[in-house]
């Protein structure tokens, strides 16, 4: 069973990451956008044919690290994700408990 002490906890734990979730994306997105410029960058630094310059691009270092923060960045958002999904979960369920102890079912 629910209790009101765990559903006040997921209320608070939805209200105090509304932000972080907003930043943790606007980190997402912005990381995806310099992977794609230090890409370009290393690409046209490059010389060789079409496929050299490519993989040149794929490999530099910078790209390299770019690509491990989106990941982290990435893998920290969908933490928050899914934690603030549980949140939301334990409230439907104490509403369902409410509800059918309203109706005498508990």
């Amino acid at each position: 069973m629910v209790t009101d002490i765990t559903v006040e906890k997921s209320l608070e734990y939805l209200a105090s990451t509304d932000r972080q979730l907003g930043e943790v994306h606007g980190r997402v997105e912005g990381i995806n956008h310099h992977i794609k410029t230090a890409k370009a960058v290393a690409f046209l630094e490059a010389s060789g044919t079409v496929g050299e310059r490519q993989a040149h691009a794929d490999c530099n270092p910078d790209v390299v690290a770019l690509i491990n923060e989106y990941e982290n960045v990435v893998g920290e958002r969908e933490t928050i994700r899914t934690t603030r999904k549980r949140a939301e979960l334990t409230i439907e369920v104490w509403r369902t408990q409410q509800a059918s102890s309203r109706r005498g079912h508990l």
